[in-house]
């Protein structure tokens, strides 16, 4: 069984911060469906300026801050072991 990758996607601070990520990472933003980030709107927004070709409805987004136990990560991460790439 393939297992999903876990990619580590940088964002930078400031208006138009999708300009400085290199292009293959914004190659993998379009591939990916499913996101763990702090915040599931600044996520969204990110995302949104990075043109992504897919609904941002159809877009998973796991909230993990400092009110989330840590043990969620492991529920977040179950779909990469089944194939899901994740960002």
């Amino acid at each position: 069984m393939k297992k999903g990758k876990l990619y580590l996607i940088p964002t930078t601070l400031g208006e138009d911060a999708i300009q400085t990520i290199p292009p293959y990472v914004v190659e993998i933003i379009q591939e990916v469906e499913e996101y763990i980030a702090e915040r599931a709107k600044t996520a969204r927004r990110f995302l949104k300026e990075a043109n992504i070709n897919k609904p941002l409805n159809e877009i998973t987004v796991h909230e993990l801050d400092k009110h989330n136990p840590t043990n969620y990560l492991s529920e977040f991460l179950e779909n990469a072991l089944t194939g899901t790439d994740i960002g």
